[in-house]
């Protein structure tokens, strides 16, 4: 059942340009409310509405494009799908999924988190990774199996360099799902996206030196190791060690070519 909008509501209207193969003209409508309660989540709006519930402030978008093909309605955040998986937005709901094998020490143990104790943090989490597409700074994708809607894992771009058409790639998986081919299959959609959505020329993936199922899934999609970076980056209260793999649009296309 709906709520009414609190009476701080306020609307913004942005106008941004979108580059990609083709440069797009997007207007966004945002209306944003402060949540005072949690379960504050719905209000009609006239078009299509796109919500992230569960956090303060919430936020929906109306976001119509024009292109040379027309003018057309497009869904905020790029739902991707494979033949198993299916790569949607994030949102509060998944937080327990999240939760459930970001405090598992086989999964951040190469990454640049500490193992989650409490729910909250898996919560933080995703309202960053959301508020990162909103700052058109990356995506992060929910994977989830069909045709469950549990999250298994997640997936996506960050540090996204439009001017100079790279991201970085980076992804995590529930253990209970290694070894079954799942994130080999999810990067090949997503790496579809970035080269020929978003335009990319190239996609950097940073690995920890020790981290050999990543290393084989990146080797896997067709990434070349590119150079070992001494003391590169600063985790857990020390330097660490990486190594950084690369793929090009041109080596994507011939890849896809001898397929």
């Amino acid at each position: 059942m709906s709520k009414m909008l609190p009476k701080e509501a306020c609307l913004v209207s942005i106008r941004s340009d979108f580059e990609g193969e083709r440069k797009i003209r997007c207007r966004i409508n945002l209306l944003i409310y402060f949540v005072i309660k949690r379960g504050l989540f719905e209000q009609p709006l006239s078009g299509k509405t796109f919500l992230d519930p569960g956090f303060s402030p919430i936020m929906k978008l109306n976001l119509t494009y024009s292109s040379a093909k027309g003018t057309n309605e497009m869904p905020v955040f790029p739902q991707l799908e494979t033949e198993r998986f299916v790569l949607r937005k994030l949102t509060s709901a998944d937080a327990g999924d999240l939760f459930h094998y970001f405090s598992n020490d086989e999964v951040t143990r190469y990454y640049d988190l500490e193992s989650f104790v409490e729910l909250r943090q898996a919560e933080e989490l995703i309202f960053a990774w959301n508020s990162r597409y909103l700052e058109k700074k990356g995506f992060r994708w929910a994977i989830t199996a069909k045709p469950n809607n549990k999250v298994i894992g997640t997936c996506g771009y960050h540090n996204w360099f439009r001017e100079h058409f790279k991201s970085e790639i980076g992804y995590e998986l529930n253990p209970a799902y290694w070894g079954q081919g799942v994130m080999s299959e999810v990067l090949q959609e997503v790496m579809r996206f970035g080269f020929e959505d978003l335009g990319l020329n190239r996609i950097e993936a940073f690995i920890d030196p020790d981290n050999i199922r990543s290393r084989y899934l990146l080797e896997k999609t067709g990434f070349h190791e590119e150079g070992y970076l001494k003391q590169c980056f600063y985790e857990k209260g020390q330097f660490a060690d990486a190594v950084l793999f690369a793929l090009l649009k041109q080596q994507y296309e011939a890849n896809q070519e001898e397929q």
